[in-house]
């Protein structure tokens, strides 16, 4: 779950509960939880550089960092 995000030109920090570390060149899904509807998919990211709990990451082409919220669910695709 991401717990902070923190954006700056173009890059997306997001925070997670976890310690695990991302590597970078991986690619993030992430998701809104609704109640009623279920999952509905946000935008997909690459990551540039990752660290305990951390993640850096750029939005890949047809998604957008605005889209993103605290408390989305993310889930490593690659």
């Amino acid at each position: 779950m991401v717990t902070a995000i923190h954006m700056k030109e173009g890059i997306a920090v997001l925070q997670f509960a976890g310690e695990s570390a991302i590597p970078p060149g991986s690619i993030l899904r992430t998701y809104h939880e609704f109640a009623l509807t279920g999952r509905t998919a946000v935008c997909d990211l690459e990551v540039v550089r990752g660290e305990s709990g951390l993640a850096a990451a750029v939005a890949r082409p047809g998604s957008q960092l605005k889209d993103l919220a605290v408390g989305d669910q993310a889930i490593v695709l690659k």
